[in-house]
């Protein structure tokens, strides 16, 4: 299969997701169209979106269990890869809302698989300046299950050393962000969004097609 999709087919392999046919029929279709994926991508000149993004199966629940960032550390646990940097027992996040409640659609999902270039060294404000109309800022939960994807898909984490900016807050109102910094497994932390850092840019997902 094209290193670049995690679909139905992954879900059974890497985690013995069995589909209902209605299920399957839902999903059959593709979204956004061989037009949108042969197009220059608006955020890396010269290369289509099919070359920069990742397409891949949001799923709401596993095993009956919700599939939040929480959920996926179970999934993952230390010592395997791909990883997290800290679990649930050692981690800030453990009772922050955003880890424990949002899971993603059952849908299709076509995400940039690395950071807007050159987004780094921005405050969120200027990021969001960046986004082009078509585009949204994915959520925490969207961003892990992305990388994670792609480091099962591709072998590797998306943007090393780099951290994408989510749409999540903290409870104190900090911006979240998703990365894997210096091979210590997938972090997610927080910074003001005021605050300009080299290594944060911005995490985008297309827009579902009107």
């Amino acid at each position: 299969g094209d290193e670049r999709v995690c679909g139905a087919e992954e879900w059974t392999t890497f985690h013995g997701v069995q589909f209902t046919r209605r299920q399957l029929r839902g999903i059959e279709k593709f979204l956004w169209g061989q037009e949108v994926l042969n197009a220059p991508c608006p955020l890396n000149p010269g290369k289509k979106v099919r070359e920069t993004h990742f397409a891949r199966l949001g799923l709401e629940k596993l095993g009956g269990n919700p599939l939040t960032i929480l959920h996926w550390q179970k999934l993952h646990p230390a010592g395997g890869e791909p990883h997290f940097y800290s679990y649930a027992s050692g981690a800030w996040y453990t009772e922050q809302k955003f880890a424990g409640t949002p899971t993603c659609t059952f849908r299709w999902y076509l995400d940039l698989r690395d950071i807007v270039p050159g987004s780094e060294s921005q405050t969120y404000e200027q990021q969001l300046a960046m986004v082009p109309p078509e585009y949204e800022v994915m959520t925490a939960i969207g961003n892990v299950a992305k990388d994670l994807h792609v480091y099962r898909k591709q072998g590797s984490y998306p943007n090393p050393n780099r951290y994408g900016r989510c749409t999540d807050t903290t409870s104190g109102g900090n911006r979240v962000y998703v990365g894997c910094g210096a091979g210590g497994g997938l972090d997610v932390s927080y910074w003001p969004d005021g605050k300009p850092y080299p290594y944060f840019g911005l995490s985008v997902s297309r827009k579902l097609p009107s």
